[in-house]
């Protein structure tokens, strides 16, 4: 099995690409099939065959969830029975993807829970006999963590009932009870967390529960045949003409409406939990914002998101695609045979 990481900020193709590249493989996989059966007809039953050979799985943190369609840009694809398998994927433009569009927003979903979903995956895929698995995405934490084969945890439903009622214990904490509870459990913070960690609720309290119980580790130990990964690079100047389109967009599209469905399904803190665009929508709902500053604060927010996913990746060892050279991918003969 074979994988390609397509990761980027924001509003720089992944996507796209993401399709394109599937296309390319589908294609290859066409002409392999007919230069070893060039006497056989390749029927439908047979293009799903090579079809399924392509898995796209996504790796964007707020793509997993139900209903968060409009506002994390998720693809317009559709749960259906796939052919072949005759399991239920959900398929766009053809192609079967994966680790998305499947939590409930009543859920919690973390780092944690994406490993154990995308290690539970694999074995899927190799009793399918996938060949390629691209994996597409902004979340960079979570691509970093397969592609470094982050070990995940695999305590009891009674050890996973018992962290659950501890995060619920934390959770109505304010952020200064935290970093003190933590500083009780070890004084050195700069050991721990960086600045930013150390103002982020959700890995304070998960600091807490490690200390508290013991938990059980598993270690992926994923392999691959061949393995790439490349990041998007774009400009600055493109990248905000890009946001500020997609904003325009995402309102055209009903991106208001969304917020109002998904406020009527789970609570006020777990929407702000959710991500910029729907707490900013949801500040600009409840009169805290009047549109034109919830339209100002997409915008600017989004860019200053983009420009941090930018430094990070920056900092990754993965491979650099310029904007404008992407296609150049296509010429790496030897990654694609």
């Amino acid at each position: 099995m074979n994988f390609i990481g397509v990761f980027g900020a924001t509003c720089s193709g992944k996507t796209d690409l993401s399709i394109e590249i599937a296309k390319y493989l589908l294609k290859l996989e066409f002409l392999k099939f007919k230069e070893k059966s060039y006497k056989n007809k390749i029927t439908n039953k047979i293009k799903n065959y090579l079809i399924n050979k392509i898995a796209i799985v996504n790796c964007d943190s707020r793509q997993v969830y139900k209903y968060l369609n409009i506002g994390t840009a998720k693809v317009d694809g559709k749960w259906q029975i796939d052919k072949l398998t005759q399991k239920k994927v959900y398929k766009y433009m053809k192609f079967n993807h994966y680790l998305i569009d499947y939590i409930s927003l009543k859920n919690n979903f973390d780092l944690n829970s994406y490993i154990r979903d995308f290690f539970v995956l694999i074995k899927e895929f190799k009793k399918e006999k996938v060949k390629w698995v691209i994996l597409v995405g902004g979340t960079g934490l979570y691509a970093k963590a397969i592609l470094d084969n982050y070990p995940f945890i695999i305590n009891s439903k009674k050890e996973e009932e018992k962290i659950n009622q501890i995060k619920k214990k934390y959770q109505i904490l304010n952020l200064k009870k935290l970093q003190n509870l933590v500083l009780k459990i070890n004084s050195s913070q700069n050991k721990i967390f960086n600045n930013s960690d150390f103002c982020n609720k959700r890995r304070l309290i998960n600091y807490i529960i490690s200390s508290k119980i013991k938990v059980k580790q598993l270690y992926p130990n994923l392999k691959w045949d061949k393995k790439i990964a490349f990041y998007i690079d774009i400009e600055d100047n493109l990248l905000k003409k890009r946001i500020i389109r997609k904003v325009k967009e995402r309102l055209k599209k009903g991106f208001i409406q969304e917020i109002k469905n998904i406020y009527s399904k789970v609570s006020f803190q777990k929407i702000e939990s959710i991500g910029l665009d729907y707490r900013l929508g949801l500040y600009y709902l409840l009169g805290f914002l009047n549109y034109q500053e919830f339209v100002k604060q997409l915008i600017t927010q989004n860019y200053r998101y983009a420009k941090r996913q930018k430094t990070w990746l920056k900092k990754s060892d993965w491979q650099k695609i310029k904007i404008t050279e992407v296609k150049s991918i296509f010429k790496n003969t030897c990654f694609f045979d």
